[in-house]
């Protein structure tokens, strides 16, 4: 681990460049940007000191999302290399928060977005666009996320190639647990509308993920099992559970991870806590593909509106179906 500094202007790493290593910000600051110097140039953060960035390279093996440029002189930098993360931990325990809750934190901001993206899909699908008016707030709403797919569609495409590790597939229901609880079949977990303060990981059984649980718009959105986490967006801020988690079977066995018991558990398994790592940066990825996935949807129909056409069948399908598949928020719980 090594420490490295940089001038007003410098560019650290760029957009869609493969990347081996994180960074924490020890003195000055930098601005992230997605298309740089090109014509679709966008500020999308600015960082000052104490803010990591660049950590999906060394948690979860993708791409270069954007790029980062540093806005003040003798801006000193925290080199943390993939290979040395786990050490780097070790021996900073107390910077395991800040990791963590700088990943919860985008996650918390990707979804405000995704949400309004969704919004504005059924907003639109609701619409006869061969007779109805679109009116000039809805149709700026979708010109914004046409220009958001347009930017953000070669970054997925390159997060799509990145292959999956080993560490994919690796058992995180094991070894050292805080602490666990036993539900039978129909138990609640958690309801929407609780406050949250943990997420957590399931040992043994399976657990429903439901909207409306209990009333007749009751809907499964997610059936998770074993070595899968759910409720991660609980485990920073206190925020409100999105959705209601219910045990499927009896003897369904999970484990509650709180943030202030973060660096003990590392302590004493390490292989959890990355995979907790690992698994907020999945989802942010996940997460980042979808809301994509539905801006290309908003930039297909502005292309037929612009032409002064109506929205062809197919577009009309294609959103239909998306709409179906606007979970995501929900699921984080």
């Amino acid at each position: 681990m090594k420490k490295v500094q940089f001038a007003k202007g410098d560019v650290v790493f760029r957009e869609f460049e493969a990347g081996s290593s994180m960074y924490k910000i020890l003195a000055g600051g930098a601005a992230v940007y997605a298309d740089y110097a090109g014509a679709g140039e966008k500020l999308l953060a600015e960082l000052k000191t104490g803010d990591y960035f660049g950590e999906m390279a060394v948690i979860d093996a993708c791409p270069r999302s954007a790029t980062v440029v540093v806005t003040e002189d003798d801006t000193l930098l925290h080199v943390i290399e993939a290979e040395d993360l786990s050490v780097y931990l070790a021996e900073f325990p107390e910077e395991l928060e800040g990791v963590a809750a700088h990943l919860s934190r985008r996650l918390r901001e990707l979804t405000v977005d995704y949400t309004e993206v969704c919004g504005t899909l059924r907003e639109l699908g609701r619409l006869d666009t061969s007779a109805d008016r679109i009116d000039d707030g809805l149709l700026e709403r979708i010109r914004r996320f046409a220009a958001v797919y347009l930017r953000g569609k070669k970054a997925a495409d390159q997060s799509a190639k990145t292959p999956k590790t080993a560490a994919d597939a690796a058992s995180h229901a094991g070894g050292y647990a805080m602490h666990r609880k036993t539900f039978t079949r129909g138990e609640v977990i958690f309801r929407e509308g609780d406050k949250s303060d943990c997420m957590y990981d399931i040992h043994g059984g399976r657990v429903g993920i439901y909207a409306d649980y209990g009333t007749e718009r009751q809907k499964l959105l997610a059936e998770l099992v074993p070595n899968m986490f759910f409720g991660e967006m609980g485990l920073f801020g206190g925020r409100k559970r999105s959705a209601t988690a219910v045990a499927l079977e009896d003897d369904t066995c999970v484990e509650q991870i709180f943030e202030k018991e973060l660096p003990e558990l590392y302590a004493k398994n390490r292989v959890k806590v990355l995979m907790v790592l690992r698994h907020l940066s999945s989802r942010l990825r996940q997460l980042t593909n979808d809301y994509l996935r539905s801006c290309k949807a908003l930039a297909d129909a502005q292309s037929e509106l612009e032409n002064d056409r109506g929205m062809t069948a197919e577009t009309r399908m294609q959103m239909e179906y998306l709409n179906q598949l606007l979970l995501m928020p929900e699921v984080l719980c």
